[in-house]
């Protein structure tokens, strides 16, 4: 009688493992410190979760995005007294960190032990990953379910129990909750079950049948709860996706971006994050992996996955955002690590020496981005949004820096928008949750509501931006603001970019 095969413990920890599980660790804590809560949707969704909170509910759409992700900073605020700030950034640590452990058993469960340490030193010292690991963006949340969803799956094709296959379902309807992002890895896995499904209908159709009902009640339950919320209320099943594609457009007008360099950007941001270490490791490691069953079904997945995004990008559904490689660049450090595994098996005399250098390598390149991000050089903005320190862009620095020893905690201001980043300005300026109980946020707030504001709240500053949504709505003639009425203003503040005019009411 076959000796039964035992499911290894879900955490099993070597000693080099160990290291690099706290290197990594560390890194995220440093980051979190030293980190601007910039980058993405940060700060609105942060306050978008205190407004929530003044009123909670069940609601599951807030403007353009999904649900869960604000109900977890929301429920994680009131443990901590109500304190969003601290909750939607913690919340990505604690994901974040929690990614590490789980990465390193997704990789060892598709690819083995070998591959699962390289590919750990990659996504550990990944400085994206690091970085939104410390911000209140939900790309550390959404990674966390989507690893996890993974895991589940794998473990399913290893041991057929179908407990696995429910976790997997669950953790994949959470991300799927969570961002967009994820409802391509339900797809493609449904997809890879109905394919089992077929091949076995003839001799065990019922036993065939129950893994794919089992993923379409888990996976599919926040998908399809969104989908009926938006056709009831918006009467459109994917309104967010058409927001965004809204959204998109007023982008692509604004700054003008060539398809050509929409689609590179994606290829230079893994490539200068990831190292052309992991690059070729994980190119050569997506061919390799067809050679078992497993690792077919993952690089089946990386394939669909990276498809359907450069595609929305062609399309003008996404933004050609750094941080939106970091589903991709995860992906690849699963792929890199059994690329760069399966080479080095090919020299075992080697690998003592080569793991070490490539851990150094990762290292120096942090490093770089970070020193090259915060020391002023033509290329410093770019590279602020890949650093695995995030911090504001220069011209909301000296703007920040300017208003903060004059703003007092009673003055009301206006603050323009400029490539929808009015309320990453409240940010910078400390004003309080949500931002609109102080400040007039052109992002968020219409344009036209704008003279009703100023007759009611009687804003000190109006700030400015070049090519902004107030230049014709609320023009400057000399000293006066035309629409302020029995007012002046005068200029104290200007950069490449913003304006800082102080309002003299009479």
């Amino acid at each position: 009688m076959p000796t039964p095969t035992v499911e290894p413990p879900l955490f099993d920890e070597s000693h080099l493992d160990a290291i690099v599980l706290s290197f990594g660790i560390l890194l995220r804590v440093i980051s979190f410190f030293l980190s601007s809560n910039t980058g993405g949707d940060a700060w609105a969704r942060e306050g978008i979760t205190a407004h929530w909170l003044q009123h909670p509910s069940f609601q599951l759409n807030f403007g353009p995005w999904l649900p869960l992700h604000f109900w977890l900073m929301g429920g994680l605020a009131t443990i901590l007294g109500d304190n969003v700030r601290i909750a939607g950034r913690l919340l990505s640590l604690l994901a974040g960190t929690t990614s590490l452990f789980v990465f390193r058993n997704l990789v060892r469960t598709v690819f083995g032990g070998g591959a699962a340490q390289i590919g750990l030193i990659f996504f550990s010292l990944c400085s994206l990953d690091i970085a939104y690991s410390a911000t209140s963006s939900s790309e550390a949340v959404y990674l966390l379910f989507i690893l996890l969803g993974l895991l589940g799956y794998f473990k399913f094709r290893e041991f057929g129990k179908l407990q696995s296959l429910a976790f997997s379902g669950i953790f994949l309807s959470f991300a799927a909750g969570t961002r967009y992002e994820a409802w391509p890895f339900i797809l493609s896995i449904s997809a890879l079950i109905a394919v089992s499904v077929w091949r076995e209908h003839q001799h065990r159709l019922v036993n065939a049948v129950r893994p794919f009902l089992v993923l379409a009640l888990t996976a599919g339950f926040f998908p399809v709860l969104i989908l009926i919320n938006n056709w009831i209320k918006f009467h459109h099943v994917l309104y967010g996706v058409t927001m965004n594609h809204e959204w998109v457009a007023e982008q692509l007008t604004l700054n003008h971006p060539s398809l050509i360099y929409r689609l590179s950007l994606f290829f230079g941001v893994l490539l200068l994050t990831l190292t052309p270490i992991v690059i070729v490791g994980g190119t050569y490691g997506f061919f390799q992996s067809f050679r078992t069953t497993a690792g077919t079904e993952f690089a089946l997945m990386t394939a669909f996955f990276s498809c359907i995004q450069f595609y929305q990008i062609a399309s003008g559904g996404e933004m050609a955002f750094a941080r939106y490689t970091i589903t991709l660049g995860t992906l690849l450090s699963a792929l890199g690590g059994y690329g760069v595994n399966e080479i080095l098996l090919k020299f075992p005399g080697k690998r003592r020496t080569l793991q070490p250098a490539f851990a150094g390598i990762l290292l120096l390149n942090l490093l770089a981005l970070w020193v090259l991000s915060a020391t002023p050089n033509r290329f410093s903005e770019k590279l602020a949004s890949i650093s695995p320190i995030l911090r504001y862009p220069h011209r909301i620095e000296s703007l920040a820096a300017f208003m903060r020893t004059r703003l007092s905690p009673a003055d009301h201001l206006v603050i323009d928008d400029y490539n929808s980043e009015s309320n990453i300005v409240a940010q910078a300026l400390g004003l309080p949750l949500p931002a609109t109980s102080r400040a007039f946020l052109a992002s968020i707030t219409p344009a036209s509501e704008l003279p009703r504001y100023i007759e009611q709240q009687h804003p000190r500053y109006i700030i400015y931006a070049r090519h902004g949504v107030l230049e014709k709505r609320l023009p400057v003639e000399g000293n006066r603001a035309l629409g302020v009425s029995n007012a002046q203003v005068r200029c104290t503040f200007r950069n490449d970019l913003y304006s800082v005019y102080e309002v003299f009411y009479r």
